[in-house]
């Protein structure tokens, strides 16, 4: 039988090869060394995809000694800075949060260190200064160390991570866990300033960037002009002062925690012009709060541009924690609920809690009025060119009247509907009655061309609903939450 040899095989064939190993970076390593043909096919896939860790994650035995694991972080920025070629074939850098001390450094590993980041003038962050971990903070995490403390161990993570960062020119997507640093971006903003570092910008082909940042604005001062063609922006726990906030072509912006009034955030999207997808996770515990239709006022400049848009408050957050809430009805001023996003011409994927739309009470409607009212909110409110619409629900009373409403008038007022997603986040027992009748409003909408699906979340997790005929058990309120979830689940 005929043999191939290695190199007579098409790069394109070595290369689905070499994918196949996935996340085993070791095994594709090893045999990389067969030839220097297969060597140059894998390089390229083991340092597309790379994570700055603390170390292998590999759990030291209990009674071993103090000192931590060989910090791969070390070999890693020697990898990345002596071999260019390979820090140009990085396109995905994660770098997720660190835990426990900081594990040792050899000598070799050291000096190298001291050399890059004094070529940068990157000063050396105190726990590495003498070649590893303080012993003072083994064992020690989470309250059980002072906030000075945790921003000693944080400062090494920041460190190694961004001296890494900063040598990888072609990077598209970053993932960085920075935390509640006080410092955060220093590192690279250093190296960026250095009369060492020549390449303008910084990083010509990021497009996507994942932050966990729990701090102001000003601390991404740097990153326009660093990432110019940025365009996605996602951030978690990002606050005031906004400084400098500006971003010409991001057009997804996501904000997740965060505690923003209605004046900032206007400043944070005025500083977002190109904004085409808005996702906005609203969590406060601040005197000055942001009500729904506060970020709707904020979007005032992006009506006829905003093609997505998803808000989700926490109810308990923006009336004032243990305060009375604010009133319901959208005529009375300051109601804080969403009046209307019509003049949204251009919107066609929404999703909405429902705290933005009406006082989820838990409790059977009061009178007509109410009931009248609960059946015109989507219909006053829904963009008519929406085509996806998913709702979160916290309780299974209001969109009863609401979503045959809509079915009703869908022609006339949202023609451009393809499906409604609706979740509802109750832990109450669901009647027969109210399944019977989410049965028949799929039945409406499937009618007019419209998916239709309704999920539970129970029990710390999600469970879809079968609204087939003879896919429900007889009863459901005689069985116990767990029953139901199995029966469901088949």
């Amino acid at each position: 039988m005929p043999t191939t040899k290695l190199e007579n095989l098409p790069p394109e064939v070595l290369t689905a090869i070499c994918t196949s190993f996935g996340d085993d970076r070791a095994g594709l390593l090893s045999i990389s060394q067969v030839s220097k043909y297969l060597r140059a096919i894998s390089v390229p896939v083991i340092f597309k995809h790379i994570t700055i860790a603390t170390s292998t994650g590999r759990r030291r035995p209990r009674r071993s000694s103090r000192r931590p694991t060989r910090d791969t972080r070390a070999s890693l920025l020697r990898t990345i800075v002596t071999n260019p070629s390979i820090a140009a074939h990085v396109s995905n850098v994660y770098c997720p949060s660190s835990r426990g001390v900081v594990p040792s450094i050899d000598e070799e590993d050291m000096d190298f260190i001291l050399q890059t980041a004094s070529k940068f003038d990157v000063p050396i962050p105190e726990l590495l200064r003498f070649g590893g971990a303080d012993p003072a903070l083994e064992g020690r995490r989470g309250w059980a160390l002072s906030d000075d403390d945790m921003q000693r161990l944080v400062a090494v993570r920041a460190f190694f991570a961004e001296l890494i960062i900063a040598h990888t020119p072609n990077i598209v997507t970053l993932d960085y866990s920075i935390g509640r640093y006080r410092n955060a971006l220093e590192v690279l903003g250093m190296v960026q300033a250095s009369s060492s570092f020549n390449r303008q910008p910084m990083f010509p082909v990021l497009r996507n960037v994942r932050l966990q940042l729990f701090g102001p604005g000003i601390f991404l001062r740097t990153l326009p002009a660093m990432a110019p063609n940025l365009q996605t922006l996602r951030i978690q726990g990002l606050t005031a002062p906004m400084e400098t906030w500006h971003f010409d072509r991001v057009k997804d912006l996501r904000l997740t925690s965060s505690n923003f009034t209605g004046p900032e955030l206007r400043t944070v999207l005025t500083g977002c012009p190109a904004l085409t997808n808005f996702d906005y996770d609203y969590y406060s515990l601040r005197d000055e709060r942001c009500a729904p239709q506060d970020v709707v006022d904020a979007l005032g400049g992006f009506e006829t541009q905003l093609e997505g848009l998803s808000l989700n408050f926490h109810f308990d957050t923006w009336t004032g924690r243990g305060q009375e809430p604010l009133p319901t009805d959208s005529n009375e001023p300051n109601s804080g609920l969403i009046v209307s996003l019509k003049h949204f011409t251009a919107l066609v994927n929404l999703q909405l809690d429902s705290v933005c739309l009406w006082k989820d009470t838990g409790k059977e409607s009061t009178g007509e009025d109410q009931e009248s009212e609960t059946e015109q909110i989507f219909i006053n409110l829904l963009p008519r060119a929406v085509r996806n619409l998913r709702l979160t629900y916290k309780s299974p009373e209001p969109f009863e009247d609401a979503l045959p409403a809509l079915a009703h008038h869908l022609k006339d007022r949202c023609p451009e509907l393809q499906q409604v997603h609706n979740k509802l986040l109750f832990d109450g027992p669901l009647s027969q009655d109210l399944l019977d009748r989410l049965r028949h409003v799929r039945e409406q909408f499937v009618s007019l061309g419209v998916a239709f699906r309704f999920d539970v979340s129970r029990l710390n997790g999600c469970v879809y609903v079968n609204l087939d005929d003879g896919g429900l058990p007889v009863s459901i309120e005689t069985m116990t939450e767990e029953e139901w979830i199995l029966s469901e689940l088949g």
